[in-house]
């Protein structure tokens, strides 16, 4: 029955250890621990006999629910206490099988209407909890009571689930399995419940509604501390969390191999929900449609997700977008890997469709049926992002469909079987599309655009576009005619096959270098023949054509070095000696935004002497800002 919806919740039991007390609050000298008033049972079987001389758990948990007592027989159950805390003591690895059927206090699953705590005394071995009582759940914590859960199993409940809490409650090294309910598998945690998951798992739970939530169902406050949501199944969305509250998940907590039959494999955050996770990992989770690792959505009901210093990898959507993760409103990503997940859609390791944030990442092996094989996204603030060996159909590293800001950033090896090896830039009415201190290298293309292939305004600068390739045109850049590029210090550089440059649309050159010996740097369209100069500029033949700047040096040797660390945290060209880029450049396109002053590295550009290219030679100072290797972590 849907109205005991049962779910197991765990909870650390602090009471006079290290100075913790009740509930993990810091004990002072002015407050004291709770004295304990502890119920022994006696028996594993579920009886509610007066007369047997034995305290079974279900009369432990009455007379701790009444602070009374089921019977005043001797050997029966310790009377419940209004004073103490009611500690309700099991054996360590005995199993208590409930089997009284009916849907009253006493009867069917365990009702917990007043605080109390269960533990196990006598070894080390989890206590199991089990239902046999067809259509029952196992545990059920009504709205006021606290529960605290330690070392126990609980297990085998139908309909219900393992555990419903309207409480709180806490659980500590326990285990909720095998349990299966209409929503919230393991635990149902209702809107006045808040839970609090240490140290235990929540694992092979079944949700078989369109509800969903094959582990967890959260509408309250849920926490989940060093714990694993794990091998959980729902209909519907969220194989293995459900939510629609306050989430926060850490310290090396696991939502991994649950599957879903609709969106979010791993969590489906839905309208209002509110996830933060941190120091912790999404992967190996399978949605049918969307968001095969996570599935957020409610734009305009203020939902949230914040992932910190964790990794989201392995994860499938298997019809839809979001390997690893769609997002449906804002959203800010810092520290983190989204490695090896695959969409059948679009964005094979991320989608997002509204604004979001990306600072520090590496995102690599994800791959898409269609565009983005890195990312999808229509606005993206992003830095330090490690984009590599990823595939799609258009977009191979990054599908952008509104407006980009990249900075410091690599984009590697990536691949698409159409357009944009590295980066495709869709067309898009916004014109605040930037790429600064970046380096684009070693990406392919089947068709155009091996580099980057662009179709709305760009700005890029301190950047390198080097080694990629298209077979069909634009190794390096593909500039489609709605495209106008304005490009300042940037190094286009031995890109095969195909060109340094295909353009049909406009790029505004300045300060920047454009070189492959032996091969024409350029392909025009005949509507726009010409690259429009600035100035400053240092190529090697007249294949680009050029309008004439009397500070522009053509058709001469420019002298670059392999693309390689030249020091800060991308690679680059270096001008070796002699080289007529070495000083070209001009000094105030330098000084200003977005040259800003430092080259492709950030190192200082000296004044009266800036270079032209990515590359500043004898450039000063080390470069602090800090990248993909920020999401490593232990």
């Amino acid at each position: 029955m849907f109205g005991k919806k049962l779910i197991l919740v765990l909870s650390v039991l602090c009471l006079g250890i290290g100075g913790v007390g009740w509930f993990g609050t810091a004990a002072t000298n002015t407050q004291a621990a709770p004295t304990a008033n502890t119920i022994t049972v006696t028996t594993p079987n579920d009886t509610m006999d007066a007369f047997d001389q034995l305290c079974s758990l279900r009369e432990a948990l009455h007379n701790a629910n009444t602070q009374g007592e089921f019977s005043p027989v001797v050997n029966e159950c310790v009377a419940g206490s209004a004073v103490d805390l009611n500690v309700i003591a099991l054996q360590s690895g005995a199993t208590y099988t409930l089997t009284i059927a009916g849907t009253g206090d006493d009867e069917g699953d365990l009702d917990v209407l007043a605080d109390v705590r269960l533990e196990v005394t006598g070894g080390e071995n989890l206590a199991t909890i089990r239902s046999q009582v067809v259509g029952q759940g196992v545990l059920e914590v009504h709205a006021g009571a606290t529960a605290d859960l330690a070392n126990l199993t609980l297990r085998d409940g139908t309909v219900a689930g393992g555990i419903f809490n309207s409480g709180h409650i806490t659980l500590t090294h326990v285990t909720v399995q095998n349990n299966l309910a209409t929503a919230g598998g393991g635990l149902y945690n209702a809107a006045t419940g808040t839970a609090v998951v240490v140290d235990s798992q929540i694992i092979l739970n079944d949700a078989s509604d369109l509800f969903g939530g094959g582990g967890i169902v959260n509408l309250g406050t849920l926490e989940l501390n060093n714990s694993q949501v794990r091998g959980n199944t729902a209909a519907s969305g969220g194989g293995g969390i459900r939510n629609e509250g306050p989430l926060n998940i850490h310290s090396n907590s696991v939502v991994n191999l649950n599957t879903s039959g609709g969106s979010g494999g791993g969590i489906y955050n839905a309208e209002g929900g509110e996830v933060t996770i941190t120091d912790s990992a999404v992967d190996s989770n399978t949605a049918a449609e969307e968001g095969g690792g996570i599935f957020s959505t409610g734009n305009l009901s203020g939902s949230s997700l914040t992932v910190i210093n964790s990794t989201i990898s392995g994860n499938t959507a298997t019809t839809g977008d979001g390997g690893g993760v769609e997002v449906q409103h804002g959203a800010t990503f810092t520290n983190i890997e989204l490695n090896d997940n695959t969409a059948g859609d679009d964005g094979g390791g991320l989608l997002a469709n509204f604004p979001i944030e990306i600072h520090g990442a590496t995102i690599q092996r994800n791959q898409s049926a269609f565009d983005g094989g890195g990312l999808w996204i229509s606005t993206l603030t992003a830095d330090g992002l490690m984009v590599q060996d990823n595939s799609g159909r258009r977009g191979g590293g990054i599908y952008g469909s509104l407006e980009t800001i990249l900075t410091n950033s690599q984009i590697l090896s990536n691949t698409a079987t159409t357009d944009g090896g590295g980066i495709y830039f869709a067309a898009s009415a916004f014109t605040a599309t930037a790429v600064d201190q970046t380096v684009i290298a070693y990406n392919q293309a089947t068709q155009e655009g091996g580099g980057i292939w662009v179709e709305n305004p760009l700005t890029i600068s301190n950047s390198t576009i080097s080694s990629n390739g298209a077979t069909g045109g634009g190794g390096g850049f593909y500039i489609d005619m709605a495209g106008v590029v304005t490009a300042t210090n940037i190094t286009l550089a031995h890109n095969l096959l195909g060109q340094d440059l295909h353009k049909y649309g406009d790029m505004i050159l300045q300060n920047s270098i454009i070189s492959t010996p032996d091969f024409d740097n350029c392909t025009l369209g005949l509507d726009k023949p010409v690259l429009i100069s600035l100035g400053n500029n240092v190529v090697d033949d007249n294949s680009c054509l050029l309008e004439p700047q009397t500070s522009d040096v053509t058709n001469v040797p420019v002298l670059l070095g392999p693309l390689a660390d030249n020091g800060g945290n991308t690679w680059t060209h270096a001008l070796l000696e002699g080289s007529p880029a070495i000083g070209a450049a001009d000094e105030a396109a330098c000084t200003a935004a977005p040259v800003n002053g430092v080259d492709q590295r950030g190192f200082l550009r000296p004044a009266g002497a800036c270079d032209s290219g990515a590359f500043q030679t004898g450039g000063l100072g080390t470069s602090s800002i800090c990248l993909w290797s920020c999401a490593k972590h232990n």
